[in-house]
This record gives structure tokens, sequence and C-alpha cells, in this order.
């Protein structure tokens, strides 16, 4: 599988490229302002590339979106999109590109994620009406938006489970006012070199339910995504997520 790999000198592009490498994958060229002097050629803009690919993966910054987009849609390649911080136009920019080529599009390309995702739906499902609910996410000190995409996708699925009646509750500070019912705390901690860690609470009355998940490297996200772009370049055009990446690999197992 060749590769355009947008962010090459990032610190997930440094993990895409030695797992490509791993699973018998060529980066053709990088997207980045900097060369850091890998076996490929690197273009400040995407446009500039005429090299053949396969597949485009972008672990970058949102304002590389647009060109990237335009990108796919003129060469016909499809596109795994991992950047988080985007907002609500640039996700419809992304559905919009998936009538034409594959889209993945996931803030977390962790396997293990998509596992405590669906636990997650089963958990809020049971203990909705006498638990609190609260959302904890740790990451590195030079990760820029906060909270996380994954935070904001796991409250996404407990707010689906409770018909959409919860209110996200940012930076606790207020000291005359108790929590309400339909409230869900999201907090946020950086330091150090945490890759990631996501904590969700389940808080009752004399017990305490925690799902939570923990990277260690960020070599989780970086071969999700490239079993994503395996699974992706043979399938129809379509917005899929590593949801639906998971589903695909069951049902090419033959498994339910």
């Amino acid at each position: 599988m060749r590769i355009i790999l947008v962010g090459s000198s990032g610190t997930m592009g440094r993990n895409i490229i030695n797992s490509s490498r791993l699973r018998g994958h060529e980066i053709v060229a990088g997207v980045d302002r900097f060369d850091i002097g890998d076996h490929f050629p690197v273009y400040e803009h995407i446009s500039d590339i005429m090299l053949p690919a396969d597949v485009v993966i972008d672990f970058s910054h949102p304002h590389l979106l647009i060109p990237t987009i335009e990108y796919c849609e003129k060469h016909h390649l499809p596109l795994i999109y991992g950047t988080t911080g985007i907002g609500e136009d640039d996700d419809d920019r992304l559905f919009e590109l998936s009538r034409i080529v594959p889209v993945v599009r996931s803030s977390n390309f962790s396997f293990g994620m998509c596992v405590l995702k669906n636990l997650l739906a089963k958990a809020t499902k049971l203990l909705k009406n006498n638990y609190d609910i609260e959302i904890i996410e740790m990451h590195h000190h030079n990760k820029a938006d906060a909270p996380s995409g994954t935070a904001h996708m796991l409250f996404d699925i407990i707010n689906a489970c409770c018909d959409d009646n919860l209110t996200p509750v940012y930076d606790r500070h207020s000291k005359y006012e108790k929590r309400s019912q339909n409230e869900v705390g999201i907090s946020s901690v950086r330091g150090g070199s945490i890759v990631g860690e996501h904590e969700v609470v389940f808080a009752g009355d004399d017990e305490i339910i925690r799902l939570s998940h923990s990277a260690y490297s960020k070599s989780v996200f970086s071969t999700g995504a490239l079993i994503a772009a395996e699974t992706i370049i043979s399938k129809e055009n379509g917005y899929y997520t590593m949801d639906n990446i998971t589903d695909m690999i069951m049902d090419d197992m033959g498994e339910l």
C-alpha cells in the first residue's frame, strides 16, 4: 500500500512511518513544513505531489484539512483522518468527500477504545437512572486541544443513551451550585508524556464503577490507522468510523 502522509514530522507521523514499515507498506510522500530526512520526499503543500498513491493518512492540523480534501477529491484517494480539534463544518466537508471516496474519520484509532465504547453504551443504559457520570481524560503537555476528541466522543455515546438530555460541564469551579442530575463533567489533565488515558466514572450510592482505557504508546493509534487503510481501500465510498472498520473485519472473518 502506497501512502501519502500528512503531518509526517509530527509524533503520530513518526509512529505511522515506523508501523507502516513493519506492516510492509510504503510512504511515498510526506506533507509537512519540516523534512526530517526520511526515505521519501516531503512537500509543504499536498497539491505539489504528483506521485501515485493508494491512500492519504492525515494526523496533522485542522488548517490542512481543506487542501487534503481537495487533493483526495481530485485524485480519487481514500482518506484516513485522525486530526482532532476540527469543527462541525469541517466534519461536514469530510462527509461530502465520502460521497466520492471512502473516508475513515476517528478521534481515536485504538481497537481497545472501540471495545470500551461498546461497553460504555451497555453500562450507560443499565446505570443512567441511578448513577452520576463523569469523564476524565489525561494527555501529554504538548496536546493543544482540550477536552480531547475522544472525551467528546465518549460523551456523545453517553448522551445518545440518555435521549440527548445531558449537558457537558467543563472546568468545574463553582462553590455555590450543586451538580445537576443531567450534567456530565468532562475534566482534562495535561502533563508530562502521558500518551492518552480516558476514564468514565459511574458514581452511585456507596459504589463506583469505572471504565477506562490507557494507551502506553502511540503505536496503538498508528497500527489502527493502517488497519483502517488496509480495510477501506477495497470498500465502497462512504463515511466510516473505527467501529465500522472492526465490524468489517469481523464480517470478513465470518464472525458475528
